[in-house]
């Protein structure tokens, strides 16, 4: 699991697949206003593909920031391998999406990464604390 911090930088603990850039899968956890580069497997504060929100009444992810495209909800598809979801064509969102634990989630990667998204699933959401996913960056 890779694991994002506000200040300091944290080691991974179990990394996913490498590819040529980055974790092209795996687990990361952020916290509250963490971004996350998923092309490049680096945090970015408020930055990278989108963000979270996880201090506030409803934890929530944004993608509103330059260059940042949205997300969108799937909804609890249960076990179905990230492999297995289908990419939807619109619907996405950049301002507040609710985490639901256990719902699968797409984002579109950062404008500079045509045609790329990232597939996720929140496996565990500590609210005031942080959110973690399992992903699949295509």
């Amino acid at each position: 699991m890779i694991a994002c911090g506000d200040l300091e930088p944290r080691t991974p603990l179990a990394p996913g697949a490498p590819d040529q850039q980055g974790p092209a899968a795996g687990t990361v956890r952020l916290f509250d206003f963490d971004g996350y580069d998923f092309s490049k497997g680096v945090p970015q504060e408020g930055g990278g593909d989108f963000y979270v929100d996880v201090d506030g009444p409803e934890p929530t992810f944004y993608a509103n920031n330059a260059g940042q495209l949205g997300l969108i909800d799937l909804g609890d598809l249960g076990s179905a391998s990230l492999d297995s979801v289908v990419v939807p064509g619109d619907g996405y969102s950049r301002f507040g999406v609710p985490m639901v634990e256990g719902n699968t989630y797409v984002a579109r990667a950062v404008e500079a990464e045509v045609d790329h998204f990232i597939v996720f699933r929140i496996a565990d959401l500590r609210l005031g604390d942080y959110v973690e996913m399992e992903f699949q960056y295509r």
